[in-house]
């Protein structure tokens, strides 16, 4: 999935598919699915993991996490955040449903 969730005036582009959790443990090294459990209760794991949706939608930036948060006012950022869980929240639930049908 790929959407496009506006920060402020800028409209981001993130991706979520099934690379995610590769390219999170790639860009982090941490745990995506251990990670997503404390998204949304945990601002710095919400922000990580919508770092690398982004790299993972726009692979020609480079920039690191705080490069990149750098870019966003914090209310404007806040404000995108639930849009951010949301694809969060329907990536880990597709993963499931696809472990459930294949044992």
């Amino acid at each position: 999935m790929v959407k496009e969730i506006e920060i402020g005036n800028e409209k981001v582009r993130f991706r979520s598919t099934g690379a995610l959790p590769i390219v999170y443990r790639e860009l982090t090294g941490r745990e995506f699915f251990k990670d997503t459990q404390l998204a949304g209760e945990n601002a710095e794991f919400t922000l990580a993991i919508a770092w690398v949706m982004y790299r993972h939608g726009n692979p020609e930036d480079k920039a690191e996490e705080t490069e990149w948060l750098e870019r966003f006012d914090f209310v404007d950022l806040n404000n995108a955040i639930s849009d951010i869980i949301d694809m969060i929240s329907g990536e880990t639930k597709e993963t499931s449903e696809a472990k459930k049908k294949n044992g």
